[in-house]
């Protein structure tokens, strides 16, 4: 691999940049031989937590791309790596703006207009999520969460002190929620992307079943990773943490000028 690449990371519904899996970032690094990595965090999350989240993933858009673009390196391979509703948000920004990424990866996501509600949410992860929303005490709340999204538990306990500390030091406010799950809920893909794509799709995802994948990618026609292993849930870059980026390398070596 020998032209520089840069690395841009959208994170899932209601959480921020450093939600993502400490492995996963140092298996990027060393799958692309890089550092330049940029950690996104949509208005009203993160770094942006008091700004408030628009009511449509194109605003979500326009606004992250507003806040992020200085720091766009000139002359690079640049790939857009996204989640669940970063995946929304990515596709959108990639059909918006084709000239700022070179390859784009989506993992775990839905869309309105190929998936129905029950399986963009699965029955009993709505259950959960109702408990979830009740639940007041921030450890209860981010294990509850945790255990929905991740199918390792043997990591659990060691991501939980930092999601409990990132709940108490700046968690996203209850209308910014409310504000980006409306946004996530009725957005809608009609659209064919020009970057090298991959979606990834993991067959035990208990959150979004897995074939809100496979049906985005019936659409688009791109290529294609399917992880079948009871291990690996919605939170993929943190169930597998070390298999996914070299999965992302391994694509992009096919696709590599």
């Amino acid at each position: 691999m020998t032209k520089e690449k840069q690395v841009f990371l959208l994170i899932g519904l209601t959480k921020e940049s450093e939600h993502w899996d400490d492995d996963f970032i140092a298996g990027i690094e060393r799958a692309f031989e890089t550092k330049n990595i940029v950690k996104i965090d949509l208005p009203g999350s993160g770094v942006r937590l008091s700004e408030k989240s628009p009511l449509s993933i194109e605003e979500i858009v326009k606004s992250t791309r507003s806040y992020y673009s200085d720091q766009f390196t000139p002359d690079v391979d640049r790939i857009l790596i996204s989640i669940s509703m970063g995946g929304m948000v990515g596709s959108k920004w990639c059909h918006l703006f084709p000239d700022d990424f070179t390859h784009f990866v989506i993992m775990n996501s839905s869309f309105k207009n190929f998936s129905g509600l029950t399986k963009r949410v699965q029955p009993k992860a709505m259950l959960e999520f109702l408990k979830i929303f009740a639940t007041r005490d921030h450890k209860l709340r981010e294990k509850r969460i945790i255990s929905l999204c991740s199918n390792r538990e043997e990591k659990h306990e060691k991501i939980l002190n930092k999601w409990v500390s990132l709940a108490s030091d700046r968690s996203m406010t209850q209308e910014n929620m409310a504000r980006q799950t409306f946004a996530a809920a009725k957005y809608k893909m009609d659209f064919k992307l020009n970057q090298k794509v991959l979606v990834i799709v993991a067959l035990h995802d208990r959150l979004a079943h897995h074939s809100c994948s496979l049906k985005l990618n019936e659409f688009w026609n791109k290529d294609l990773h399917i992880i079948d292993n009871k291990n690996v849930g919605h939170a993929i870059h943190i169930d597998a943490s070390e298999e996914v980026p070299e999965i992302i390398k391994n694509w992009y070596l096919k696709h590599a000028v």
